[in-house]
C-alpha cells in the first residue's frame, strides 16, 4: 500500500481537487444559464404555436363563414332567376272556365332586393377572402418564427453545451507515466 502511495508524492492533491471542483463550478453555470435561456425560448414557442392555433381557429370559422356566404349567394341567385322566369310567364287574363275576365293581381318583385343583398353578400366574401389571406400569410410569419426559435435557439443552447473540451489527461495518468519510469 505504502508503494501505491507513494506515486502521489509531489502531486499537488489539493490543486487537483481545486481545479476539477472549479471546472464543475463552470459546468453547473453553463447548464443553469443554458435552462433559463431554454425557459425562455420554450414560452417564446409556446405562445408563437398559441398564436398559430388561434390562426387555425380563425380560418376554420372563415372557412365555414365562406361557405355560408356561397350559400347565400346561391339562395339569392335563385330567387332572382325565379322572379325572372315568372315574369316570363304569360298572365291569364280569361277564365278557362267560365271565359270570364281575371284582373291580375300586382305582385311584389324581390328581384332588386335580392340583387343588393347578392352584392353586399359578395362584397362580404370578398374581404372575408382577403381576410384569410391577411390570416394564411400571419400563420406563416408564426410558423417561420417557431422554426427560427428551434434552429437558433435550441442548437444554439445544445452547441453553448456541447463545446468539447480541451482533452486532459486524467488525475491517474500523471502518476502512472513516474510509476513506470521507476
Amino acid at each position: 500500500l505504502e508503494q501505491d502511495l507513494h506515486i502521489f508524492d509531489g502531486a499537488d492533491v489539493e490543486a487537483q481537487i481545486a481545479q476539477a471542483t472549479a471546472a464543475l463550478q463552470d459546468t453547473r453555470e453553463k447548464i443553469d444559464r443554458a435552462l433559463a435561456e431554454s425557459q425562455i425560448i420554450l414560452s417564446s414557442i409556446l405562445e408563437a404555436e398559441e398564436r398559430a392555433a388561434e390562426c387555425d381557429v380563425l380560418l376554420t370559422r372563415y372557412h365555414r363563414l365562406a361557405a355560408q356566404y356561397k350559400a347565400d349567394i346561391q339562395r339569392l341567385s335563385l330567387i332572382v332567376e325565379g322572379e325572372e322566369a315568372y315574369h316570363e310567364v304569360p298572365q291569364v287574363t280569361k277564365c278557362p272556365y267560365c271565359e270570364g275576365t281575371i284582373t291580375p293581381r300586382k305582385r311584389i318583385s324581390y328581384i332588386a332586393a335580392s340583387k343588393v343583398e347578392m352584392e353586399r353578400t359578395m362584397a362580404q366574401l370578398s374581404g372575408l377572402e382577403d381576410t384569410e389571406k391577411d390570416v394564411e400569410e400571419r400563420k406563416k410569419e408564426i410558423k417561420a418564427e417557431v422554426s427560427g426559435l428551434y434552429i437558433v435557439g435550441v442548437k444554439g443552447i445544445r452547441g453553448s453545451l456541447q463545446t468539447p473540451a480541451p482533452k486532459k489527461k486524467g488525475f491517474f495518468a500523471k502518476f502512472k507515466k513516474d510509476k513506470t519510469a521507476r
